[in-house]
């Protein structure tokens, strides 16, 4: 058995000497040489689909002729032969795929780009800084393109119109079609590869928070929760089905994971869900309690706390308000007669202030008004 273990590594070694040796330099020749000549006359496209053909002979030709020794040495002098000694040019066109978006043919380039440049140590990055920038340039671009809307609709209005007013589902449409299309770059020709991954949520969060109508760190999160609010309000057609309203509602959850100032979001947001609340116009209680939820999901439960004591706040008081009409039906009193709702709110709850929140009852109001203040001073002393 020693003598024959003997034997096959002295073979193995005349293998390499005699054989693997010289092969892998006329290899490496070969590849050089071709490469250059195919290059100088064909389109990189051309050439990478020709790196992969020639990639796939070669690992056949292991498994048909050669010993499995042979495998990696060889790979590694094609890997370096026909693609490293290529990657400037190839990731100089690298950046041309993404804006000609290449990404849509079949097979596509980027994703072959993506798949041999990643035999190579280090060969991705590069690319990932270039399709970071892309992804910032085309974010910025989408902006300006919604901000010189604005513009072009304010100067053909009416003498005083707004000339910054920025429509909010126009501006965080913008921002999603730019963070849609590269996403899905990075899930069907990067696989979904961490690294593009990352490098797509810097760019968008540098985008979503720094543009032409973002000119201050409160304006996106100001937008975002404006954009909200026509999503939960009755008023918004577009998203009247419930299921519109919920990819609706996941869609502006995208946007929120890259902005910066929550605080601010939640004060907007925060106003904004009382002035629905107090008007009667949530699309649904569903909608609301599914936001908050999402809301509370990225953020922890204190985010939300006071959002979901809002809530609670009407859903008690719809309770209360029919035991109380319920209460003067039994004693006979005409107050059925009156369509009213009341809302007992927690002050540390609402985004009021009652030193500045003046209000007088109507005199119409008053007896039921006091009537039920006696009520609920009775019920919850």
């Amino acid at each position: 058995m020693e003598d024959d273990s003997a034997v096959r590594r002295a073979s193995l070694e005349l293998y390499k000497e005699k054989f693997q040796t010289p092969f892998l330099d006329a290899t490496k020749a070969h590849y050089k040489k071709e490469s250059q000549a195919f290059l100088a006359e064909n389109s990189i496209s051309d050439y990478l689909k020709r790196v992969e053909v020639r990639l796939e002979e070669e690992a056949r030709r292991v498994d048909l002729y050669l010993h499995s020794s042979t495998s990696k040495a060889l790979m590694n002098r094609c890997d370096e032969t026909l693609i490293t000694d290529h990657m400037t040019v190839i990731q100089e066109e690298f950046q041309k795929m993404l804006e000609a978006d290449r990404n849509e043919a079949i097979p596509p380039d980027l994703a072959r780009t993506w798949a041999l440049l990643a035999r190579i140590s280090d060969g991705l990055n590069p690319l990932r800084e270039t399709f970071e920038a892309h992804v910032k340039k085309s974010g910025l671009a989408a902006v300006e393109a919604v901000a010189a809307a604005a513009a072009a609709a304010a100067a053909s209005a009416e003498a005083g119109a707004k000339s910054d007013a920025i429509d909010p589902s126009a501006y965080i449409q913008a921002l999603l079609s730019v963070h849609k299309k590269n996403e899905d770059v990075v899930e069907k020709s990067f696989k979904g590869e961490k690294g593009f991954g990352e490098a797509l949520g810097r760019a968008c969060k540098e985008f979503c928070n720094h543009n032409a109508v973002a000119t201050t760190t409160a304006k996106s999160p100001e937008l975002l929760a404006s954009y909200i609010n026509q999503v939960l309000s009755k008023s918004n057609k577009e998203n009247a089905d419930e299921a519109n309203m919920e990819e609706a509602l996941n869609e502006a959850m995208t946007i929120f994971k890259y902005i910066d100032d929550k605080d601010v979001f939640q004060k907007f947001y925060s106003k904004n869900l009382a002035n629905r609340l107090v008007r009667q116009r949530s699309a649904s209680d569903e909608a609301e309690a599914s936001m908050i939820s999402k809301l509370k999901e990225v953020c922890g439960v204190d985010y939300t706390t006071r959002l979901q004591k809002m809530v609670q706040d009407v859903t008690l008081s719809k309770e209360t308000t029919a035991e109380f009409k319920e209460r003067m039906r039994q004693a006979g009193d005409n107050v059925q007669d009156i369509d009213f709702s009341i809302i007992v709110g927690g002050t540390v709850n609402w985004p009021l202030n009652p030193q500045q929140t003046e209000f007088a009852i109507p005199k119409q109001l008053a007896p039921i008004y006091e009537r039920f203040k006696g009520f609920y001073t009775t019920n919850h002393s």
